[in-house]
């Protein structure tokens, strides 16, 4: 065969047989792990568009490479590289990496053959027999008038805007059909282009100069070239179920098998459940589809049914006989299923029959290859109780029965499967899984659709695009790599975006604390007796802002009504006036002036203050002999792991928060001091990122000061270029509901305990309380994230980072998140001792 298309404008494929064909771009539905109200829309998603269809349709769904030149190109967009040298050398190893994975995403589209109505019913058939005449004498071909082309065009355009606007149809370019036409031909080579963009640059690198240049493979039935005998026995024709597609451009060819459905289950598909092609990719083989079928409406098919029973009860008539005497009569079984059949369209006056084939095919360099990926697909489908079969002697014509343009043959019509759209939609094909941004930091795979497709993530980008709060959480359990996860997002924005970075770090052996080392003029301050830097807000801020932090940090810390006579007394002596008329510039000197104040209460609020002053624990904070904290570092660590914190009880019952102990008390106020300072570090100037990072969230939270100043922080971060990443065991540590509910993406890594699991799901997918958990993704946190095998400390390497995630848009996926690419970047990371690799 030839190809058919004799010339390429547009969205329209002008073909030798009779026919102009339109395309559009298919745009698919994000389904996995969404919710069944999510999974039901786009169910009615893919009866609207069949509804919409009347006549021959060719629905693609083609598995395109990603470039990983573009995945880098989105790592880097707008970012000055002259000024980032650590950037470009991640990049550089990123692109190393690449080169070795096979990345890859489906790309769908529709065509349809526009209708010849009026004169063009016999002039288009005219006109491809008079082209047909003109190829054979070696003549050019001639181009379409203007004028015809225009009508056609605006044909195109009248169906188009009766279809649904769900899966955002555009219209495909004469690029894209080259680049369909090249992928046929180059399957399982590897040597696949990405799909190319709707744009100038890439709409020229591929547009055809003519339709002599898309590329005309040789096709032969069964690689008959390959064998030396010419054996036809069954045995052997077995053996050779596929075609050898060879491209004269090319040294090796591709051998390629397409599987046809020759039935679906009879008791019918489940949804959800049952989304048997948009799955497809979950059988280990990457498999290409096209479904060529026939959209009819319920009244043409009401008209053929009645017109099949009428017959149907005239041959019954004629074998009265044979059914008195008790034979079997397949006639009546006939006749009660297409009673059934009209029974289920008239349950809908919108419901139409879709006779579709649905051809699946797969490649590889050689025929054994070929072979065997066709097995495991058929096995795919085989578990599904579909039945699925791979024809002797059709495979050159089912492969151009995937192209556009081509009529439907007869051998495409025999594998028709005749349902309705309701049924059909429920395969789900119109589907796939995307998360994470244009562009940003490379921070995982996607997992969830079978192939291996790069997550980016742009905090200040993503966050700007759809107006949404720059705040990651992370929850998992211990040794699930919820810290691993976190260093890395913020070595990522130190490393992209010159980040500075705030970081609390309340682990024992100081995972950030360790961090900091590799992060030239980083401060890390001790909030412990072995204090050696001081956050004294009176001698951190200038005084306005001193006044403000000082103030709430003390009322916490005393625990203090602010109309109360001592809390009063607190407000006047922290006045910005007071302190400056009195030369106060530090707590200690602030302890020290109360001795002599004339204020009313002062000693009694001198007497409440050295309580904590004269302790070891306040040194960082009292202790005027100490160096002041550096605001201006790239990266301060708050060592707190020593401070004591108040249990939720204690927090809860008033009588147990009046019998805290100092070192709880003290604990708490200094990490709503901390969180204080922190967000006046990050909202001094908004032309610079900064990061506040929470690793035990619990230990800002906890105390109502704290857990309104990450609140405030999450609500004006965005448009300070603030970004919180929070990270906890339980995400009811990152506060109220309000707070849970601002954090913008989601990552959920194991949590082996089921009830901490449920939590986790139910705030990653934003479930209330009063829902029904999503009892899949609660099995998969608990089993299927990083397992670890029995009798191991920790999950396999390979099986190591693994988690949900979700998106800016609020999209899931299940990702493994990854390495940074370059080595020393990498050691940056790799700052734990070995024993406690990726450990929280």
């Amino acid at each position: 065969m030839k190809h058919p298309i004799s010339t390429l404008i547009d969205n329209l494929l002008f073909t030798t047989r009779g026919a102009v064909w339109a395309g559009w771009r298919i745009t698919p539905a994000q389904y996995p792990l969404s919710s069944q109200e999510v999974k039901q829309g786009v169910l009615g998603m893919h009866m609207g568009l069949l509804r919409a269809l009347r006549g021959e349709f060719l629905l693609l769904g083609l598995c395109a490479e990603t470039d990983p030149t573009a995945v880098v190109r989105g790592m880097i967009t707008g970012i000055p590289l002259e000024e980032r040298p650590g950037w470009i050398s991640e990049c550089e190893a990123t692109l190393d990496t690449l080169e070795t994975i096979q990345l890859g995403a489906r790309a769908f589209w529709l065509f349809v053959p526009l209708a010849n109505s009026g004169r063009e019913r016999f002039a288009e058939p005219l006109r491809a027999a008079q082209e047909k005449i003109f190829d054979n004498a070696g003549l050019p071909r001639r181009v379409p008038a203007a004028q015809r082309v225009e009508t056609r065009l605006a044909q195109a355009e009248r169906l188009r805007s009766q279809l649904p606007d769900a899966f955002n149809l555009r219209p495909t370019t004469v690029a894209e059909v080259a680049w369909i036409y090249e992928h046929a031909a180059r399957r399982g080579l590897s040597i696949d282009m990405a799909v190319p963009n709707a744009d100038a640059t890439e709409e020229a690198l591929w547009r055809p100069t003519s339709p002599a240049a898309l590329c005309r493979p040789a096709l032969d039935e069964g690689g008959q070239s390959d064998r030396h005998s010419k054996a036809r026995g069954a045995i052997e024709l077995l053996k050779h179920r596929y075609v050898k597609v060879v491209d004269p451009t090319l040294e090796t060819s591709s051998y390629q098998a397409t599987i046809t459905v020759a039935d679906t289950p009879s008791q019918g598909i489940a949804f959800p459940g049952g989304e048997w092609l948009g799955s497809i990719d979950s059988c280990g083989q990457i498999v290409d589809w096209a479904l060529r079928g026939v959209v009819r409406s319920r009244e043409e098919v009401t008209a053929l049914n009645r017109k099949a029973i009428r017959n149907i009860a005239d041959q019954m008539d004629q074998r009265e006989d044979e059914t008195r005497a008790g034979g079997s009569s397949d006639l009546d079984r006939a006749a009660a299923g297409l009673t059934r059949y009209q029974q289920i369209l008239d349950q809908n006056d919108l419901e139409v029959e879709v006779a579709a084939t649905t051809l699946l095919t797969v490649a590889a360099e050689t025929a054994e290859e070929c072979r065997a990926a066709a097995v495991d697909v058929m096995k795919f489908l085989n578990n599904t109780d579909f039945k699925a079969t791979l024809e002797i002697g059709a495979q050159e014509e089912f492969w151009w029965a995937a192209l556009p343009g081509m009529p439907t043959t007869r051998a495409v019509r025999d594998m028709q499967q005749i349902t309705t759209s309701k049924d059909w939609s429920m395969a789900m094909p119109l589907i796939s899984s995307e998360l994470g941004d244009p562009n940003g930091t490379l921070r995982a795979w996607l997992t969830t659709g079978g192939r291996l497709q790069p997550v980016l993530l742009d905090l200040p980008g993503g966050s700007k695009r759809l107006n949404k709060s720059m705040a990651v959480g992370v929850v998992g359990e211990l040794g699930g790599g919820k810290s691993y996860t976190m260093k890395t997002l913020v070595l990522d924005e130190i490393t992209r975006n010159a980040a500075r970075v705030v970081a609390l770090d309340r682990d024992a052996k100081g995972e950030w604390e360790t961090f900091a080392g590799v992060v030239p003029g980083a401060e890390v301050a001790h909030i412990s007796s072995e204090a050696t830097l001081s956050i004294d807000p009176l001698r951190v801020f200038p005084p306005e802002t001193a006044s403000r932090v000082a103030h709430s940090f003390l009322t916490t810390l005393l625990n203090l009504d602010q109309t109360s006579a001592i809390g009063q007394a607190l407000s006047e002596v922290l006045d910005p006036e007071y302190l400056t008329e009195h030369q106060i510039a530090s707590m200690g000197g602030l302890v020290e002036h109360l001795k002599d104040s004339h204020v009313e209460d002062a000693s009694r609020l001198r007497r409440s203050l050295r309580v904590f002053a004269t302790q070891d624990l306040g040194r960082a904070v009292f202790d005027d002999s100490l160096p002041v904290l550096r605001l201006d570092a790239p990266l301060i660590v708050f060592r707190t792991h020593l401070l004591e914190l108040p249990t939720s009880d204690e927090t809860i019952h008033e009588h147990l928060f009046k019998q805290l102990p100092l070192p709880k008390i003290f604990g708490r106020a200094v990490h709503a001091l901390l969180t204080a300072m922190t967000r006046r570090i990050a909202f001094a100037d908004q032309s610079e990122e900064v990061l506040f990072v929470v690793d035990e969230a619990h230990a800002v939270t906890s105390s109502p000061q704290g857990h309104e100043e990450v609140k405030l922080f999450v609500r004006e971060g965005r448009k300070h270029l603030a970004a919180l990443i929070i990270g906890s065991h339980d995400p009811s540590d990152f506060g109220d509901k309000v707070l849970r509910g601002l954090i913008s993406v989601r990552i959920v890594m194991r949590q082996t305990d089921r009830a901490l699991a449920e939590d986790a799901v139910r705030w990653l997918t934003g479930a209330t309380e009063d829902e029904a958990v999503d009892e899949e993704l609660v099995r998969t946190v608990v089993e299927d994230l990083s397992p670890i095998p029995p009798g191991a400390e920790k999950p396999p390497k390979e099986r190591m980072g693994e988690g949900l995630m979700r998106d800016f848009a609020a999209r899931l996926g299940q990702v493994k998140f990854v390495e940074p690419a370059d080595p020393a970047r990498r050691a940056a990371i790799d700052t734990t001792p070995a024993e406690r690799e990726r450990a929280s």
